[in-house]
């Protein structure tokens, strides 16, 4: 009879080894994991949509109502820094310091 020789398993792999018959990560997960992010997508652009649909109504109602960006009050300027800057402005190059 004749003996076929046997091949020599090895008991442990080495990390490389093993890197090369699995497969890092598997393509149902990612595939699973592309139609989650896709949904969540989805479910933001819905939200997404409709605040801008409720923000364009917001717009339309202030507008028709005599509100708009334009015609807001102008903020009245601040009389005491006015003077503090205008002071200050006077004595720059005569080496007196007013509000140190």
């Amino acid at each position: 009879m004749k003996e076929e020789p046997k091949e020599e398993k090895k008991e442990t792999e080495t990390p490389e080894e093993q890197k090369v018959d699995e497969p890092i990560v598997k393509t149902d997960d990612l595939v699973k994991r592309a139609e989650e992010a896709a949904e969540r997508l989805e479910t933001a652009n819905k939200v997404m949509k409709e605040l801008l649909e409720k923000n364009e109504a917001l717009k339309v109602e202030k507008t028709l109502g005599g509100e708009t960006e334009a015609g807001e009050e102008p903020k009245k300027p601040d009389k005491e820094k006015i003077a503090r800057e205008s002071a200050q402005k006077l004595v720059e190059g005569t080496g007196m310091n007013l509000y140190d």
